[in-house]
Parts: C-alpha cells; sequence; structure tokens
C-alpha cells in the first residue's frame, strides 16, 4: 500500500492551519511574559490543535488499512464515526480553550470603577 501520497495530500491541505497554529504557538511562548494566564490556555489550545491534527493523518489511513485487517464496511463506518466524533469533542474542547485566552481574563468596567473610586 502506498502511504506517502495520502499522507502529503493531508499534510498540503492542512498546511495553511497549521501554519496559523505555529504562529499563534510563537505568539503566545512570545507575550507570556505580558499575559502569562492568557498565553497559557492559548499555548495549550494552539499545541493540542497541532496534535489532533495527527487524527487527521490516521484517518486517512484506517480505513484501507481495516479493510485489509478482515473488518466490513459497516464496521469501518462505526470506527470513522467514533474518530469523527472523538475529534469533534476534542476540537470543542481546544476552541473552548481559545474562547477563555479571548475573553475570560477581561475585567468588567464595572469592577474596575469600584476599584478606583475611593
Amino acid at each position: 500500500m502506498d502511504i506517502l501520497g495520502p499522507l502529503i495530500g493531508v499534510f498540503l491541505v492542512q498546511l495553511p492551519v497549521l501554519l496559523i497554529w505555529l504562529v499563534g504557538l510563537a505568539l503566545a511562548l512570545a507575550r507570556w511574559q505580558r499575559h502569562p494566564k492568557v498565553s497559557r490556555l492559548a499555548l495549550i489550545a494552539f499545541v493540542g490543535f497541532l496534535l489532533s491534527s495527527t487524527i487527521d493523518y490516521l484517518t486517512t489511513l484506517m480505513p484501507i488499512t481495516l479493510v485489509e485487517q478482515g473488518w466490513n464496511f459497516d464496521q469501518v463506518g462505526i470506527a470513522m464515526a467514533i474518530v469523527g466524533l472523538t475529534k469533534s469533542v476534542i476540537a470543542a474542547v481546544l476552541w473552548g480553550l481559545v474562547l477563555a485566552a479571548i475573553f475570560g481574563w477581561r475585567r468588567q468596567k464595572t469592577d474596575r470603577l469600584e476599584k478606583d473610586s475611593p
């Protein structure tokens, strides 16, 4: 089985997003001193996105490998659905971290006004 072609195809399709995640990771590291909490959440999310992209590589090979091992198409379909659901849950958690990094650390204006008043 020639697996190099499909793996390169998946990598090339994901390349723009992978580059953005790498830039986000670099920015999180560069701004760690100024905004440690935000940077930590962003760093976890971007590393998680990069790691979860490996699922895409595995799912490229998974159907062929399972069929070669004797799985029928219904079983392969169920396995792919489970992988898809897992990837969706992971992505939701990681996007939740991004949202927390963007919005979770901000204080409301009323909090600052109350602290500033004598």
